[in-house]
């Protein structure tokens, strides 16, 4: 071993990654620390020391512009719950009127049969392909 230099190149190839899936004695930790302390209650006190706090410059006259602008309008004009989303969503998957969607609105009752009517253009197209096909074999 001339000047250990084996010994270094050793020591520098055995370093990996850091990942939490090395085996039961390596702990990565997220380098986040305690924010406070537990009573002898099992309360929880919060010491602001400890909390960390970013402080943020003066920004009214810097040349920089952000990413949004603070006079951005915002694109919703109205807000969606969840049935609305839904409906909509099951319009833009599925845009074939369904059996479900002429019953609920007849009857105000579901149905969960899909009903998917063949459209005369495709009848057409097909009934044409099978054509040449079976053309082709005689």
């Amino acid at each position: 071993m001339p000047f250990g230099i084996e010994k270094v190149l050793y020591r520098g190839a055995k370093r990996y990654q850091m990942t939490s899936k090395k085996g039961h004695n390596y702990y990565k930790g997220t380098g986040s620390g305690a924010m406070g302390r537990h009573t002898s209650r099992g309360g929880y006190i919060i010491d602001l020391r400890k909390v960390r706090t970013y402080v943020v410059p003066d920004l009214s006259n810097c040349e920089y512009k952000p990413y949004v602008a603070p006079e951005a309008k915002r694109g919703i004009k109205y807000s969606l719950n969840a049935k609305e989303y839904v409906n909509i969503l099951r319009k833009e998957l599925y845009p074939t009127e369904t059996i479900y969607d002429k019953v609920k609105s007849a009857t105000g009752k579901r149905s969960r049969k899909r009903f998917n009517p063949p459209k005369e253009e495709e009848t057409q197209q097909q009934e044409e392909v099978t054509a040449e096909k079976q053309s082709k074999l005689f």
